[in-house]
């Protein structure tokens, strides 16, 4: 996650968190290499806008794009080798339900997640 905080999530000895982000290269390829052989991938990165599209700054828009679908892609294509090499694997990616039905103040972020929605 971008924002490792020690009182986020429960102590435990089977979980570590390792700080990173899904928009940048580097950051996600020192996580993989830090967490070692990965078997699942949960691509849930998300960051919100309530915005109607006409009031939304374009680098806003570029930041949910960036994070939710870019960063989904490129989470996948880092981890693929090694899955592909195992011949084993899960990846999940998180879409919203907010992708069901029209919602004018979630439009930018609805376009976002609507891209790994399931029909």
């Amino acid at each position: 996650m971008r924002d490792v905080n020690d009182n986020q999530l429960p102590a435990s000895d089977s979980l570590e968190v390792l700080p990173f982000d899904v928009t940048k290269v580097q950051s996600i390829k020192s996580a993989i290499a830090a967490a070692g052989p990965l078997h699942v991938l949960v691509n849930n990165a998300g960051v919100g806008v309530l915005n109607v599209l006409e009031g939304a700054d374009i680098s806003k828009v570029r930041e949910l794009f960036e994070t939710h679908v870019i960063g989904a892609f490129a989470m996948t294509k880092a981890v693929l080798p090694q899955m592909r090499e195992r011949r084993a694997g899960v990846i999940v990616n998180v879409s919203s339900s907010v992708t069901l039905k029209p919602f004018p103040p979630l439009s930018i972020y609805s376009a976002s997640k609507c891209v790994f929605r399931r029909r």
